[in-house]
């Protein structure tokens, strides 16, 4: 019997990178994703150090594009996977932008594609399959307002909808699953405060600098959801910033959005159209 496969989108740094490596050590052969092929083969070298027995591909994926997540799909073909770890993430940008099929940068990169990718792996998952959101303490900050027009405004609401988008679609994904008897089970995580790639403010980069926990630690709940039960949403103990993964409760603004149920509609409305070739590249 082959070995399992685990698929993590953003695999080449940061909480990406140091979920491969657990999964790797824990017996998974890999597919890491990312844009970078620098950062990809400094990360296939720490892989290959870390965990030797593991078989580790990298693919680029450019989740500003859903023909990306297409051709990602068909160079996996037929192979059967058994996590996916939907990590890969913009941070909070500007000036404000779109991917090419023209959703606001943050929505398209962080909620859209990883919908659309986690719909068309489906069907190629194991009995007994995981998918694993990563989202944000942001999100509890959210007004929900996702798809809305964020052109005049902060690009952090954008991102912290995206994040709350992202919880909103794993528990109904889950309930979609279970509805049509496939044996894929989903759940959520988030880092708390954990250092990142350079973004915002000389002040938030200041206080990442100062306060924030490392990847390594940062990583550790979103490698908790990977082996929890279904349905379970991690983050960091203390504060749900620092600390040991623990399971944490949703914020009300996930509930309230999961009531308004206009999230889950709306976004399988617009990979509709784009499936309908009515979202085309500028």
């Amino acid at each position: 019997m082959s070995k399992k496969l685990a698929i993590v989108t953003g695999g080449t740094a940061g909480i990406g990178l140091e979920t491969a490596i657990a999964l790797a050590k824990a017996g998974f052969d890999l597919v890491i994703t990312g844009r970078s092929k620098f950062k990809a083969e400094l990360a296939l070298e720490r892989l290959s150090v870390a965990a030797s027995n593991a078989k580790v591909e990298w693919v680029e994926l450019d989740l500003s594009d859903l023909e990306s997540v297409r051709f990602f799909s068909r160079w996996l073909g037929i192979r059967k996977w058994d996590l996916l770890v939907n990590n890969a993430g913009a941070k909070v940008e500007r000036p404000f932008k779109t991917t090419k099929q023209g959703f606001e940068w943050h929505i398209g990169v962080n909620h859209i594609a990883h919908l659309f990718l986690s719909q068309v792996l489906v069907n190629r998952g194991r009995d007994g399959a995981r998918i694993v959101f990563v989202s944000s303490i942001v999100a509890r900050r959210s007004a929900g307002t996702v798809l809305n027009d964020y052109e005049s405004q902060s690009p952090g609401v954008a991102y912290r909808d995206s994040k709350l988008a992202n919880l909103v679609t794993a528990i109904n994904l889950g309930k979609v699953l279970a509805e049509n008897n496939l044996d894929i089970t989903v759940t959520m995580a988030h880092p708390g405060f954990t250092r990142a790639s350079a973004y915002g403010t000389k002040l938030i980069r200041a206080a990442e600098i100062v306060l924030a926990q490392p990847a390594s630690k940062g990583a550790k709940p979103v490698i908790s959801a990977c082996f929890s039960e279904a349905d379970v949403y991690w983050g960091p103990k203390y504060f749900q910033l620092w600390g040991p993964p623990t399971q944490v409760n949703l914020p009300e603004s996930v509930v309230s959005a999961l009531d308004k149920g206009d999230i889950w509609s709306d976004s399988l409305g617009e990979i509709r159209r784009y499936l309908a070739g009515e979202l085309r590249p500028d």
